[in-house]
Parts: structure tokens; C-alpha cells; sequence
């Protein structure tokens, strides 16, 4: 492959990642809410750094007068150069305030924007579940949203910002170091010759020649900052799983494998940060070398025009500000690189985050389950098969027929897919293909382990429902019936609950949802493993007797469960198919 081919299958290959990118960016722009508004900002930031820029020019004109007035030693001049200083010096201090003003307002609302539509993807259709079920080749959605996308939008406008500032700068100081730097006159091999803006030529060879180097030098650096984004998010995803499960590492004597593990985890941090710092030290190193001697190769590239009489010292200095903020300008991309590399780590992971978020939102609209919504209280299955994201089947060709009223148990060993069959009814499983009915919008599913958010003790009960809708005396004797009557005194208090209540207070708390939501159908997985079986016995009589015309079907292992059901259907492992069996 000849060098123009590698670098027309370079553009085709970034092609869909600027497409993706301009995805996140150009809605906001072109289609929100918000579209006026951030034109207007947008509008009003390039107005305020382009006065900013001229009070710039008039800051490098203005040296070139004052070092001429200290060589003609014109004292007369000294008065009226102090006060076109301040004057210079405070527009561009009051145009930089405006222009960081208005960037940083569309910066922070361009983030709310796609921070809200990227959440509502994630929770819309039950993504964020799919995403856990399945691997879809990304880690911590929920650091991308917080943390990446906050990122993304910091870093995309200020290297935004810097990019138009110094192009404009780079625009403006080539024509400025033309005009002041006139022609080099020398004479070669007896010939009289001149090179117009010869600064100009001089200043794009080095800074040029600079920045190729120094690409070269920090081109590690964009894969080193993607691993670090990954390796901290493993890091801070270990912290939350020992604080997650605190009770259960305690008890289980299990502190000192977590910090092995921690330690492990940490290592890959220790690692990447190694080689993060070698190539940083070896850049920032470069990089110094090269902001240093800009104003020697200036002044060099000066000494003939100035030792032959051709250029005033006011000249040679104004041209040195011209070739410095020229310079900067040109050699902007090589200062923000170890910036940009950042950019592209955050925006690699908001990118991947959305194609993960495409396919599971893909695999719900692709599934092959046929559904309706039945008659209340009502179950049924025909043909149905159920299978792993890799296409192997846990259930085949299931039948199965649940009258409105019915309790039934659903046995079978541990791992056959009885709680992939539950997911299957409440549609978050899409593995699979053949029809199902059940009353989606009146069915009520309780899993193993309640979720109990934070907040007031309240509106953690009767979650998803407003607490506002539910009276207090009703709520009051749920929570007696249900053995929580110590937890009446605590309805207004606010914490998090999940660590406060034990596991078998949440299962509790799911059976009190249930008898607050009266649904049609109520699929409990194992939601009262957890209680002795006494109380177990008594909650399932509390949801017989309150609940006459709810359909029960239940997931358990516990043979006296099944007291409390009139029909049973075991999961057979082998066949793979729901048998009926005697209660």
C-alpha cells in the first residue's frame, strides 16, 4: 500500500467516528430546545475573542513604539504609551472574561442536554438491564455518563475555543511579522538577492519542523489516557462493590482478598501512570526546549537586518511579539496535545456507550417474542423458547396456560432458567421466539432482592408510586401486617435505606408494595427466601387472603411453599420444558 492509499484508508476509517461525534454534537446545535441559545453564546464568544485579538495586535504594535521611544529617548511619548497600555490591557481582560463567560454557559448546557438524552436512552426500554445481561464490550455506563460525558463537553469546547483563537491569532500575526519584517537583502555568489517576509518562512520551517517532532513524540499518549480512563473505572468500580457488599465481605472474612483484589486493581493504575509519566516528562521537556528558543531563533534571524542599520530595535522587538504569539498560535495543537489525547479517550467511551446502547435498544426491537397484553389476571405461553445471547436454549417449545386466580409454583433445579423465564414475561429477556400474553400494565414482578432507593423512608416503601397517593393510615396498617410496624416511627426520616434494612426487611417491603398495588398478576423469584418459615407462610397467606383475585405465580425452592399454590410446573433441564406436576 503506497503512501496515498494509507491515507485515503486513514480517512475511511475515521470517517464514522467524526460521523458518531457529530452526532452528540450537531442535535444540540441544530435541533434542541436550546438552539437559540447556544447560537447566541456561540455568536457572542466569537465576537468578545475577536475584539480580545485586535486589542492584542494593538498590544504588539504598542511595543514596537515603546522601544523606539526608549531608543530616541523621547520622554514626551513616555505618558501617552502608559496609558494606550492600560487601555489595551484592559480590553483584554474584559474581552477574555466575556469569551470565557459565554463558553463556559454553553459548555455546561451543551452538557445538561446530552446528559439527559444519553440517561433516558439508558433507562428507556430497560437498556441499562440489557447491558448488564449482556456483553456488549463496554464497562461502567454509568461513569460514561457522569464522568465521560462531562469531559467530552469541557474539553471539546475549550480545545474548540483554542483552535478558532489561534487560527485567528495565526491569520493575524503572518500578516503582522510580513509587514514587520520586511526583506532580507544579502548578496550571493554576486548576486543581489531579497526574501520578502523572510520571518514568515522562517517562522513556518521551525515551528513546522517542531511540531512533526513533537507529534511523534506524543503520539503514545492518546492510548495511554483511553487505558487510563479504563483502569480508574475498574478501580473506582471495585470501591463500590466492597461498599456495595460490606455486610457480606465482613461476614464472610473476606477483607483480606479484597484488598488483594483492590491491590491488583490498583496495579494496572500504578502501570499505566508509569508510562503516562515517562512520555509526558519526555514531552513537557521538548516542549520547553522549544517555547524557549523561539525567541532566540527571532532574534538571530533579526541580527543582519538590525547590525546592518535595516531595523530599529522598536522594529525588532515588535517583530519578536509577532514571531511569539505567531508560534503559539502555529504550536497550539503540539501544547494540547496530551489535552487532546484526554478528548479522544472521553469520547472513544461516550461513543462506544452509545453504539452499546443502539444494539441493546437493536436486540429488544429484533426479538422474536410475539406479545399482548392478556385479560386481567390472566398467563399464557405457546411455543415459546428461550434462549442465551449466544443462542443456546434454556426453555424450548414451552406451552402453558395460567387461568386469572390460579397460584402457581414454578420449581426445578438452580440454573435451568426459571428466572430467565420471569425476565421473559416482564420483557427484559429478547433471546428467544414464540408468544406470550400476559397483562404487562397490571402485573407486579417482586425479584429476590428488592430495590430500595434513597431518600425518605416513604417514598422508598412505596416505590414507583407517589407516596403523596397513598394514605398515611393505609400505609400504616400494611406495614403492621407485614411485620415493619418499628419502621412507622421513620417514614419522614431520610438515608439509605438499602444498607439500613436487612434482607429480609426488603423482601417485606416487597411483599407491602404488592398489597399496596393490588395487581392482576404477581410474579414473586424467590422474594421470601429470606424469612423464617413462619413468617414466609404467614406473608403468603396475608397475599392469598388480600389479594383473592390476583394471579400468584412463584419461583422458589422451599418445599413448603408450595402449601401455598394450587397448581405446580416443573422446569425440566433436560427436556427443557415446563412439565406439570402434582402440588
Amino acid at each position: 500500500m503506497n503512501r496515498r492509499q494509507a491515507y485515503i484508508e486513514e480517512v475511511r476509517r475515521l470517517r464514522p467516528y467524526f460521523q458518531a461525534l457529530g452526532r452528540l454534537i450537531f442535535p444540540y446545535l441544530f435541533k434542541s430546545d436550546d438552539r437559540l441559545l447556544a447560537w447566541g453564546l456561540l455568536l457572542g464568544f466569537l465576537a468578545s475573542a475577536g475584539l480580545s485579538l485586535v486589542a492584542v495586535v494593538q498590544l504588539v504594535d504598542w511595543s514596537g513604539d515603546f522601544f523606539d521611544m526608549l531608543e530616541n529617548r523621547d520622554a514626551a511619548a513616555f505618558a501617552g504609551l502608559i496609558a494606550r497600555l492600560a487601555i489595551n490591557l484592559g480590553a483584554i481582560c474584559l474581552f477574555s472574561i466575556l469569551d470565557l463567560w459565554f463558553l463556559q454557559i454553553f459548555e455546561f448546557r451543551w452538557r445538561r442536554w446530552i446528559t439527559h438524552a444519553f440517561f433516558a436512552r439508558y433507562l428507556d426500554e430497560h437498556r441499562f438491564h440489557t447491558l448488564q445481561i449482556n456483553d456488549y464490550g463496554i464497562d461502567n455506563p454509568d461513569q460514561r455518563i457522569s464522568v465521560d460525558i462531562r469531559d467530552l463537553t469541557f474539553n471539546t469546547t475549550n480545545l474548540a475555543q483554542g483552535f478558532l483563537r489561534n487560527l485567528a491569532n495565526a491569520i493575524t500575526f503572518v500578516g503582522v511579522l510580513w509587514s514587520a519584517s520586511g526583506s532580507l537583502e544579502f548578496t550571493a555568489f554576486g548576486i543581489d538577492a531579497a526574501i520578502p517576509g523572510y520571518l514568515v518562512w522562517v517562522a513556518l520551517i521551525y515551528i513546522g519542523a517542531a511540531s512533526w517532532l513533537g507529534y511523534r513524540i506524543g503520539k503514545p499518549l492518546t492510548a495511554l489516557q483511553h487505558e487510563r480512563q479504563r483502569v480508574e473505572a475498574d478501580f473506582r468500580f471495585g470501591l463500590v462493590q466492597v461498599r456495595e457488599n460490606a455486610e457480606a465481605i465482613a461476614l464472610s472474612q473476606g477483607d483480606t482478598r479484597e484488598i488483594e483484589g483492590l491491590r491488583g486493581l490498583f496495579r494496572f493504575i500504578r502501570f499505566n501512570w508509569y508510562q503516562l509519566v515517562r512520555v509526558q516528562a519526555v514531552f513537557a521537556g521538548y516542549t520547553g526546549i522549544v517555547s524557549q528558543t523561539g525567541s532566540i531563533v527571532t532574534h538571530v534571524a533579526n541580527a543582519p537586518r538590525f547590525l546592518a542599520g535595516q531595523i530599529t530595535l522598536g522594529g525588532m522587538m515588535e517583530t519578536q511579539q509577532a514571531f511569539a504569539q505567531l508560534q503559539f498560535a502555529l504550536m497550539w495543537f503540539l501544547n494540547v496535545f496530551p489535552a487532546i489525547a484526554a478528548w479522544k479517550a472521553s469520547v472513544d467511551r461516550v461513543l462506544t456507550l452509545e453504539r452499546a446502547l443502539e444494539a441493546a435498544g437493536r436486540d429488544r426491537r429484533d426479538a422474536r417474542f410475539a406479545r399482548k397484553e392478556a385479560a386481567a389476571g390472566a398467563v399464557e405461553l405457546s411455543n415459546l423458547t428461550v434462549r442465551l445471547p449466544n443462542g443456546r436454549a434454556l426453555v424450548q417449545d414451552a406451552s402453558l396456560t395460567i387461568a386469572p386466580g390460579a397460584r402457581v409454583l414454578i420449581a426445578g433445579q438452580s440454573g435451568g432458567g426459571k428466572t430467565t423465564l420471569f425476565r421473559v414475561l416482564s420483557g427484559l429477556w429478547h433471546w428467544g421466539e414464540g408468544s406470550l400474553s400476559i397483562p404487562v400494565e397490571s402485573a407486579l414482578f417482586l425479584p429476590q432482592k428488592s430495590y430500595i432507593p434513597n431518600g425518605r423512608l416513604r417514598d422508598a416503601l412505596c416505590y414507583p408510586a407517589n407516596a403523596a397517593e397513598v394514605a398515611g393510615a393505609t400505609l400504616d396498617r400494611w406495614l403492621r401486617r407485614c411485620a415493619l410496624s418499628h419502621l412507622i416511627p421513620s417514614l419522614e426520616t431520610e438515608g439509605a435505606w438499602s444498607a439500613v434494612l436487612s434482607g429480609g426487611e426488603q423482601q417485606r417491603v416487597g411483599i407491602l408494595r404488592a398489597l399496596l398495588q393490588k395487581p392482576s398478576v404477581l410474579l414473586l423469584d424467590e422474594s421470601t427466601s429470606a424469612l423464617d418459615t413462619a413468617l414466609e407462610r404467614e406473608l403468603y397467606q396475608l397475599l392469598v387472603t388480600e389479594l383473592p383475585e390476583t394471579t400468584i405465580v412463584s419461583i422458589a425452592h422451599r418445599e413448603e411453599v408450595k402449601a401455598h399454590h394450587n397448581q405446580r410446573i416443573e422446569l425440566d433441564p433436560q427436556g427443557k420444558r415446563l412439565v406439570a406436576a402434582p402440588v
